[in-house]
């Protein structure tokens, strides 16, 4: 076994009502599955005897090469797999194939018993969520789709040959210790799996808190943090700035309707341009400055790193750089002399929850046995700033 794990991109296929099915009508499943997917991997234009798998029972885990383009997969090869299993024969019981499909893109090590890792185990998440369970359960049709975030950010939203981005529904995933973003597809079935991916989305639950930085956290319709909460009454020097520059923030209220209305007693209690920009965001208006400001500061940054999630070009053209979560896996990040320097093995990159006095959050990068750290500010949730130990800028961030 390689102490470094290899790149690749993790299928995880898994057959609906399995183990219901009698055992002949069992091994005829698995048959008419595996040809499924070697004539669908073909007709996508994928040789398939260049892809690994391992059968898991009642489904298959498949490791495709990074030779591979994961655009391919997610395009012609889904479709196709999509459109056979539809026209899949039932067994003479009456069984019919239906399928859970969860795609991931990530770092894999494999040993002398087959595949291992993080990136592994989420796919596994994926495919025994509730998302994809209620997904099969509500339609009629045969294969439900869901791809992880990080890959819906690198490759499905740019709308590559027989992807469409709109056909992909944004929801949210628990499953054992994983609370993660993925995004569902039912070929020939959208409306069904943007209602899935709507419930499976929220609304929370009514004690949740929701964490939402600048030192603010809702928690119903309540909001508090180190800007006092009081009542009615929010306090604070900053906390109108903290709040606009917020987008979670502003998400949050949406969710809950009660504390819209504490937005609407926000007015009457005369913090009325905090109000003003959060009813507004849809709209894209400007926050009204209050009587002892002009407009929050241009450089105050924004307090919620959670935005770095997601897919960015680079001011220096060392191509894109992606970021999963915190203390998940990343590409492009790890500099070396000025350089971009990929060693090959697992990146993955962690932000600390608090900026520095500077507005800085600290941002660390790691590909064994390369270790760095560097500072990061958000001009806006779609433009940020690296900047070296020197404390100078290296590159900027533009979202794609």
């Amino acid at each position: 076994m390689s102490e470094y794990p290899f790149p690749a991109t993790i299928v995880v296929v898994d057959l609906r009502s399995f183990s219901k099915l009698r055992n002949p009508d069992q091994i005829a499943a698995r048959r008419q599955l595996y040809g499924l997917l070697a004539d669908a991997f073909t007709a996508g234009g994928v040789d398939w005897k260049l892809c690994a798998h391992e059968d898991r029972g009642d489904g298959v885990l498949v490791i495709v090469p990074t030779e591979t383009p994961r655009a391919v997969l997610l395009g012609p090869v889904l479709t196709e797999f999509a459109h056979r299993v539809e026209s899949a024969e039932r067994l003479p019981s009456g069984w019919a194939c239906q399928v859970r499909v969860a795609v991931q893109a990530g770092e894999v090590h494999q040993d002398e018993n087959g595949f291992v890792g993080s990136d592994v185990n989420h796919a596994f998440r994926l495919v025994d969520s509730d998302v994809l369970r209620e997904a099969l359960s509500t339609t009629d049709r045969r294969c439900a789709v869901l791809v992880s975030d990080v890959l819906y950010q690198a490759t499905v939203r740019h709308g590559y040959d027989q992807i469409d981005p709109n056909a992909f529904h944004c929801t949210v995933v628990h499953v054992k210790d994983v609370t993660a973003t993925a995004w569902l597809s039912i070929p020939g079935d959208d409306a069904a799996a943007r209602a899935v991916a709507a419930r499976q989305r929220g609304p929370q639950r009514s004690d949740a808190q929701n964490a939402v930085g600048g030192n603010v956290t809702i928690t119903d319709s309540n909001v508090s943090g180190r800007d006092q909460h009081i009542g009615d009454k929010v306090a604070g020097a900053k906390v109108g700035r903290d709040l606009i520059n917020n987008q979670t923030f502003v998400e949050q209220v949406r969710r809950h309707p009660r504390a819209a209305i504490l937005i609407l007693l926000l007015l009457l209690l005369g913090v009325g341009w905090v109000g003003y920009a959060l009813l507004s965001a849809d709209d894209g208006g400007a926050a009204m400055p209050d009587n002892n400001s002009s407009s929050p500061d241009a450089g105050q940054p924004l307090r919620d790193p959670g935005i770095l999630v997601g897919s960015w070009r680079s001011s220096d053209d060392t191509g894109t750089k992606v970021y999963s979560g915190n203390g998940g896996s990343c590409e492009g990040f790890y500099y070396h002399q000025g350089r971009v320097l990929d060693i090959g093995g697992q990146m993955t990159c962690r932000i600390s929850s608090q900026p520095d006095v500077n507005g800085r959050y600290t941002f660390q990068v790691t590909q064994k046995p390369n270790q760095a750290s560097y500072k990061i500010t958000f001009d806006s949730p779609d433009q940020a700033t690296i900047y070296g130990s020197d404390g100078a800028p290296i590159y900027r961030l533009s979202r794609f």
